[in-house]
């Protein structure tokens, strides 16, 4: 789910991102990737990084300025410093199911959580995970 470190870290760099940058994430949709990106950027050791609320979309609406010119920032000094516990593998959750002090989240479609009957692949949850859509906390 997440790239390498290091391939992300130079990628982040060749964007202008470093230490001490302040980072502002948006996408056009309804920011699921900007939280994807929010999310690579924190399990990666970034913590100076924000979802623009209502993204793209939002921002256009309000008539703020738009441009679009390419941008070629100057390279960020970027590192990537993996956070252990943001990411998790199978074992930790295996021993989360049924324990009362860990809440397992499925946040895809309530289809896709119960079976669905149009059958879309893979519909089911890991036992115990409650549901809670993203879309419906987007």
């Amino acid at each position: 789910m997440l790239p390498p470190s290091d391939a992300f870290g130079a990628a982040m760099a060749s964007h202008g991102v470093g230490s001490g940058t302040r980072v502002v994430i948006y996408d056009k949709f309804c920011n699921n990737w900007a939280a994807r990106l929010w999310w690579t950027l924190r399990a990666n050791g970034f913590t100076n990084a924000a979802v623009l609320n209502g993204g793209l979309v939002k921002w256009k609406l309000e008539g703020r300025p738009v441009s679009t010119a390419a941008e070629t920032p100057s390279p960020g000094d970027f590192t990537a410093r993996p956070e252990p516990g943001v990411i998790v593998g199978r074992e930790p959750v295996l021993a989360a199911i049924g324990d009362p002090n860990v809440r397992l989240v499925d946040a895809l479609s309530a289809d896709h959580y119960s079976g669905n009957p149009i059958g879309v692949a893979r519909p089911g949850h890991i036992a115990s995970a409650a549901n809670l859509p993203w879309l419906e906390v987007a």
